[in-house]
């Protein structure tokens, strides 16, 4: 089963506020999907 909304965790290194962080992903069903937001410290 794949979940609907997965959590993921990462750390980023030399991030500033404002910075945007765009994530990319292909599932085991060959599904794609990204996601942007933008650095908040």
């Amino acid at each position: 089963a794949i979940s609907k909304n997965p959590y993921l965790t990462f750390y980023l290194a030399n991030a500033k506020a404002g910075d945007q962080v765009l994530v990319t992903w292909v599932d085991n069903q060959g599904m794609t999907g990204q996601g942007e937001v933008q650095v908040k410290i």
